[in-house]
């Protein structure tokens, strides 16, 4: 298991002791290792080997976003399936970012945590607890994950052929998560945003010249992804330039996921800039 000992080994005691909670909630950033651990602890609860594929299991059920809201028909199909096989005695119910649940799909889910299966075993994970509903939070036992130490980081990157200079560069971007890591080292197409993002910032820090930033942004506003990415190497960024910036780009990161102009939420952003 990479990093996150603390909250791995209290697992580990609730099975140990048997007093496993019917819902637990993993909080923390994306791409930090929350759903890998869920995987993991469902594997020890089931007694299942490494090589068990859990998509395959009858007993356990996998539910995620794909970027996209976690939506009823999903949920219902998932909370219809919390019945027991005769196989094990417990179900285990993983769903990935619940704080994206659409209001039926959260109505429909908090009916079946409210009146809860005891063999049944919900783990959800989330990257944004302000998002989670307050039912969902005061129903299940809450553990917090954060970022990976640096040389926890560096320990994880030794397992990838990278030249010096990229393993460098994915380290600085990846910002103490490993899943963002294993993206760049494995796509690409999203590694070469990230330079094509970077050079264009860091211009811009330089000249301060708008209009050339912004004719880059028009394209990139197009797609939702892509400007949530600029954001977070925006913030990466702006940790060493202005500090102080970071809370309007985390305010940003928020509104960009509602009904907002997007171009003009970077060009407003943008025109704030100072160092």
């Amino acid at each position: 298991m990479l990093g996150h000992q603390k909250q791995y080994g209290a697992l580990k005691n609730d099975l140990k002791v048997g007093s496993l909670a019917h819902t637990y909630l993993f909080s923390g950033p994306k791409g930090i290792g929350k759903f890998t651990l869920a995987k993991e602890f469902a594997r020890e609860i089931l007694g299942l080997a490494k090589e068990n594929l859990l998509e395959s299991n009858i007993d356990i059920s996998i539910v995620c976003d794909n970027g996209d809201s976690l939506k009823i028909e999903e949920i219902k199909k998932v909370c219809a399936s919390a019945v027991l096989s005769i196989q094990e005695k417990y179900k285990i119910i993983l769903i990935k970012n619940i704080e994206r649940l659409t209001n039926e799909a959260a109505n429909a889910f908090l009916k079946t945590l409210e009146e809860p299966n005891q063999r049944v075993i919900f783990i959800l994970t989330t990257s944004d607890f302000q998002k989670v509903l307050d039912t969902i939070k005061s129903r299940a036992r809450i553990l917090n994950f954060q970022i990976l130490s640096n040389e926890e980081m560096k320990n994880f990157a030794q397992d990838f052929n990278l030249e010096e200079k990229l393993l460098k560069k994915y380290l600085f971007w990846s910002a103490g998560r490993p899943g963002k890591f294993f993206k760049f080292a494995h796509d690409e197409e999203y590694a070469s945003l990230y330079f094509e993002m970077e050079e264009k910032l860091k211009k811009f820090f330089e000249n301060k010249n708008l209009s050339s930033l912004w004719m880059y942004l028009e394209e990139l506003s197009k797609e939702k992804a892509d400007v949530l990415e600029f954001l977070e190497l925006w913030e990466i960024l702006a940790k060493e330039k202005n500090p102080k910036f970071g809370h309007f780009l985390y305010e940003a990161k928020i509104r960009v996921q509602g009904n907002v102009n997007t171009r003009l939420l970077l060009e407003n952003l943008s025109m704030e800039w100072k160092i």
